[in-house]
């Protein structure tokens, strides 16, 4: 029981951590990779209004748009559709990732780092 207790509150310790540290704030940016590579980055204090880039590569396309220091995965040619599914993200340190596409894209800003993706 006590072991249990142990792993229990080191999940609720970790949730915590992760909510309050790692995704707090507003995000900076976005780095949009493709196939392991940069692909774009963006600053969101340049950006004004919405804005959709297009992602073709070997492995599919993808539309992705930015607005009001979100983004979201509009169009995927990937059969799952995981990807649109996940909808809008807006805290630091967030991702969308297209396996089928090879696609990731990170919000970036936000004081701390995911030390397990970097």
């Amino acid at each position: 029981m006590v072991i249990i207790g142990v792993f229990l509150a080191a999940g609720v310790l970790s949730l915590i951590y992760v909510t309050f540290f790692l995704w707090s704030g507003k995000p900076s940016g976005v780095i949009i990779e493709s196939d392991g590579k940069i692909f774009a980055q963006y600053e969101f204090n340049t950006i004004s209004g919405k804005k959709s880039v297009e992602i073709k590569s070997d492995y599919g396309y993808n539309v992705v748009e930015l607005e009001n220091r979100r983004i979201r995965i509009v169009h995927s040619d990937c059969a799952d559709q995981i990807c649109t599914g996940a909808g809008w993200i807006d805290r630091p340190n967030q991702v969308i990732v297209c396996l089928p596409a090879r696609l990731v894209v990170r919000l970036t800003g936000g004081e701390g780092v995911d030390y397990v993706s970097y």
